[in-house]
């Protein structure tokens, strides 16, 4: 008969297949192994199963058991967290394969993208490419200066008064007075045609 005192050897396997030694006295029950595992092995409430058999019954003790062969799982190791588990990593392996592979594909493509950007290059004239590095390089000099704004509403006004709303044909004048050289349009009322009204209104009133 065994001693009270004397440990039992008891292998418990989880559902992942991974297997653990847990020693108990022939007198523990079922609750105080379900809480020396969750302590050991990290399960939080386990159900146990010995040799197909459930222990449901929390005291029931260990020296009533079949064997020695446990079989545990929780909410942690059932089948479905398991396979949740497998595709989460799954998931995290293929997304880091393609983070390491990003490098390898852009160095792959990049004399394809050099020879489809040529054609563009060439299409756009040498001045206006040393233009737009200028106006980068002052808008980032702006920008260091906390200038930015202003700078690109001086960079807007610029544009609207050197090329206008629309193409105009040679000698059509611009709806806008400050694109004809600040000429008065045809039939603009300007400050010098009231005065010249008022001056000779006055007059025509002493004849």
């Amino acid at each position: 008969m065994a001693s009270s005192n004397q440990r039992i050897a008891l292998t418990c396997t989880l559902l992942d297949g991974s297997q653990h030694v847990v020693h108990a006295r022939p007198t523990d029950t079922v609750g105080h192994l379900q809480q020396r595992i969750a302590t050991t092995i990290g399960l939080n409430k386990p159900t146990l199963c010995c040799d197909g058999v459930l222990l449901a019954d929390a005291s029931t003790v260990v020296a009533s058991f079949p064997s020695h062969q446990l079989a545990a799982w929780s909410t942690r190791y059932t089948r479905s967290s398991l396979d949740e588990e497998d595709r989460l990593a799954s998931a995290r392996h293929r997304a880091a394969a393609a983070a390491r592979s990003a490098p390898t594909l852009l160095l792959r493509d990049l004399p394809r993208l050099i020879m489809a950007a040529v054609p563009v290059f060439k299409a756009v004239p040498i001045g206006t490419w040393v233009r737009l590095v200028v106006w980068l390089s002052l808008s980032i000099g702006a920008s260091y200066g906390e200038l930015l704004g202003p700078w690109l509403i001086a960079t807007a006004t610029y544009l609207v008064y050197q090329y206008g709303f629309d193409e105009r044909a040679a000698g059509q004048e611009s709806a806008y007075t400050v694109f004809n050289g600040l000429r008065a349009l045809p039939g603009q009322l300007r400050a010098e045609d009231i005065q010249r009204d008022m001056v000779q209104g006055v007059a025509g009133g002493f004849m």
